[in-house]
């Protein structure tokens, strides 16, 4: 199979994911925090050091303010609830994927009030569209880093410096540029960040983050059992314990370090580097093919290595199917979880066929599908 769905979630795993999972399941199978004995306390260790691990990856300073959830939707969902309350007013990008939109429509529903903005274009003219979009009762900017369905990178820094001028808060969903991209949240400054372990960082599904800067800005959405402090029915109020509750997934963060271990061997710009030409490679072979509509940046511009087009007036269903029964590659059709980003572009009836490259793919990958596209010219 040619998997070209890595925006959906890596794979193949490399080789370190599965032997550092293991090796949790093996060595250090306790319940970090809950116990007085060496399998406990060596649980609790590992799970201190995956943070510092994580944290010194991202440029999260202290590694507390790292928060291991259950994926990105998970951290969405802990931003938006525990910030957000009745009256605050919410300034949204175009491009955001449901795990964004969903929460906020909800609460929407007990009286936040939203505002889309199209951010995609000229550094300059996003920052205005923003900031004409800031009211007195804007607390929350949230946006995308980078879009799961066109490629589109936004201006992240310049869009939170504008926000923070009118003293707006920062979400920003980091999946598709974690791993891809070397983060720095300091340099960055946003007010929180959402990660999925499972994408380009290469970890296992059912492991996430959230970057938290200020410990007590959130109310906790989830409440339990921390380790400490059993004493209190309250939530600790320091970090990372008041938004961690619950039995953390200790392997799945295990895999998260083998993925991440590989990067570092690897070279995460050596990576980008690889993906990027990929994403040239077959931007430039379907501009010589008329029968097919690219959506997003075009060559040589900021993206991530995320592609998505149409052929002619089939479906993406239709051709996603094609593409699998003549040449066994896998890509995503549809709306891709993010019906806001297609109606910014103008898909939202149809959808798209979206192509999205990895650390293992290769040219000769690449040039499968465009002869396979090519060949579509024929069926149409």
């Amino acid at each position: 199979m040619i998997y070209f769905d890595h925006a959906a979630t890596s794979y193949p795993k490399p080789p370190e994911v599965l032997k550092e999972a293991s090796k949790v399941l093996q060595y250090f199978a306790g319940n970090p925090g809950r116990g007085d004995y060496s399998l406990a306390k060596n649980s609790g260790r590992y799970l201190y050091q995956a943070r510092k691990t994580v944290a010194a990856f991202l440029g999260i300073k202290p590694s507390a303010n790292l928060i291991f959830t259950d994926g990105c939707t998970a951290s969405a969902n802990t931003v938006l609830k525990g910030f957000l309350r009745p009256g605050d007013h919410v300034v949204i990008s175009s491009m955001e994927h449901n795990a964004n939109w969903r929460p906020l429509k909800a609460l929407e529903s007990r009286g936040i009030s939203l505002t889309k903005v199209n951010l995609l274009g000229e550094v300059k003219s996003a920052v205005s569209r923003l900031e004409n979009a800031l009211t007195p009762s804007t607390r929350l900017f949230v946006t995308v880093h980078g879009s799961n369905v066109s490629g589109d990178l936004l201006p992240l820094e310049e869009l939170t410096q504008c926000a923070h001028r009118y003293g707006v808060k920062v979400y920003c969903d980091m999946a598709q540029t974690a791993g891809f991209l070397p983060l720095d949240l300091a340099t960055l400054g946003v007010d929180f960040a959402a990660f999925a372990g499972h994408k380009s960082l290469l970890g296992p599904g059912g492991v996430g983050m959230l970057y938290v800067r200020e410990a007590k800005s959130l109310v906790p959405f989830k409440h339990g059992g921390t380790g400490m402090h059993s004493e209190s029915p309250n939530m600790p109020d320091f970090l990372p314990d008041r938004l961690e509750s619950g039995t953390p997934n200790l392997m799945g963060i295990g895999g998260l370090i083998g993925g991440i271990q590989y990067i570092q061997n690897r070279g995460i710009d050596d990576i980008n580097r690889q993906e990027i030409a990929l994403t040239e490679r077959f931007l430039t072979g379907l501009e010589t093919m008329d029968h097919i509509t690219i959506y997003g940046p075009g060559r040589g511009m900021p993206r991530v290595p995320v592609v998505s087009i149409n052929v002619g007036n089939l479906s993406p269903q239709k051709t996603s199917e094609f593409l699998e029964e003549k040449a066994e590659i896998a890509v995503r059709s549809g709306l891709h979880c993010s019906p806001l980003a297609h109606e910014t572009l103008g898909t939202l009836g149809r959808g798209t066929v979206r192509f999205s490259f990895g650390y293992h793919n290769t040219e000769e990958e690449v040039d499968t599908a465009l002869d396979v596209l090519d060949h579509m010219r024929h069926i149409l």
